[in-house]
Order: C-alpha cells, then structure tokens, then sequence
C-alpha cells in the first residue's frame, strides 16, 4: 500500500468517526512535513507519525491471559489476526481509567509484531513543519524520556511524539513473542 493510499484510508476512518483532520490526500506533500495521528493518555496529547499506524478502532472484545505483565492487557481478534493489546497508560504508569466509548485502539507495528496501543481517544490527523519539532525537556511528561522522540507544538498545544521502536523493552517484544507462540 502506498503512502499516500494508507493516509487516505487512515484519514477517511477518522472522518467517519467524527474526528477533525487537517489532512488532504494531496500527491506533492511538502517534505518538511510530518504527519501525524494525535492522540490522548490522561490529560497529555501524544502523536504518532500515520505511516506507523495500521488502523484506528474502536476497542474491541479483549480476550485477557494470565500471567502477563499488567499493561498487557489481553489479545483481540483484528479481521482473523490475533493482536496483542497494550494499554499505553498502565505502560506510562498513569492511574488507570474505565474504558469510555471514546476509548481506541491504534494498531501499529513495533520490532516486526502488530500491537494494538489502547489510548483514551484518537484527537486528529495533524501535519506539522519539521522546524515545529524539538527535544524532549527532561520533565514534559510522566512518562520515561527515553520513549519521547520529540515535542511540537500546534497552537497553544505541545504534543508529545513517541519512539514506537522504544516503547517496548527487549523483554516486552519476548513475552509478546510468547503469546504469539502460544496462540
């Protein structure tokens, strides 16, 4: 699927579920631009770059599995692909929250495996200039720095851009290979 095809249907999913998208399905995107999906954990907005995102749903059945770590929280059934589920806040160690009807599942693949990262909603489909993007300050989030690859800005909004190779440890990617195995 080309690159301009999977930001299509990313961005017709997100039209369909009401979202505000800054988004067109222009050929000539600048190249100093960076898309991104944003989205929020507790009170912050994070992005993810939309070429790492396979699809946005809504959170699904999660079939739970004992002995796993506490942000893993189950496997769903994705169209015949068991996927496994990580609730990005009990990962960032934020206090946990039921699940609402706003509450998504951003299936992206990290270190070669498809995981689904729950997340408290899906916001839009922003484009920021390169140039918008610096370092992480040591003390932006709660969350560990070494899974931040940046903050932008849009408006008087700062969004948090997250590493996806770096969200799980070597350990995490094991006992998912595990549950994979064994499914």
């Amino acid at each position: 699927m080309s690159n301009n095809n999977q930001s299509a249907i990313i961005t017709e999913k997100l039209n369909k579920d009401h979202y505000d998208t800054e988004i067109s399905n222009e050929s000539n995107v600048n190249v100093n631009l960076e898309q991104l999906v944003t989205f929020k954990v507790d009170q912050e907005i994070y992005g993810l770059e939309i070429l790492k995102i396979q699809e946005i749903v809504r959170l699904p059945v999660i079939t739970r599995l004992p002995k796993t770590s506490s942000f893993i929280k189950g496997v769903i059934n994705l169209r015949g692909n068991i996927v496994p589920v990580i609730d990005l806040r009990d990962k960032f160690g934020l206090p946990q929250k039921k699940y609402t009807k706003m509450t998504r599942a951003i299936v992206v693949e990290i270190k070669a495996k498809n995981i689904a990262l729950i997340v408290d909603e899906v916001s839009q489909v922003l484009r920021i200039n390169m140039s918008e993007i610096s370092e992480a300050p040591s003390l932006v989030s709660n969350i560990a720095k070494e899974f931040i690859k940046g903050v932008a800005r849009h408006g008087e909004k700062l969004i948090i851009l997250l590493k996806m190779d770096k969200i799980l440890s070597s350990d995490d990617v094991v006992e998912i290979e595990k549950i994979n195995e064994n499914i």
